[in-house]
């Protein structure tokens, strides 16, 4: 029983691993429909604001930022260009992660 289970793991994380090797192909994502879910302003360290998004799209969720003045609203749909070098194998796991985006 315990070799099934770990069989079908085994499966599951080389399959996902194929997905994220696909995900990963180009480094400019371009995102045709992305939901907003959450956004807010956020001020850092250094006192710069900026607004973050939480984006969903068919496979994944994701955060974002932008610019503070960008006033959009939950569930808008956006189109956008996303760079995906620095999204982890196990951040893709999660299917929910960080990409700065464009457009």
């Amino acid at each position: 029983m315990i070799f099934f289970c770990v069989l079908i793991l085994g499966f599951n994380l080389a399959y996902e691993y194929k997905e994220f090797l696909k995900f990963k192909e180009q480094k400019h994502l371009e995102i045709k429909e992305a939901k907003v879910l959450q956004s807010y302003i956020k001020t850092n360290a250094k006192n710069r604001t900026y607004r973050v998004l939480k984006l969903e799209t068919p496979n994944f969720s994701f955060y974002t930022t932008t610019k503070k003045d960008n006033n959009l609203t939950r569930h808008q749909i956006l189109s956008l260009k996303a760079i995906n070098s620095c999204v982890q194998f196990k951040d893709f796991l999660s299917k929910s992660f960080y990409m700065p985006a464009y457009d």
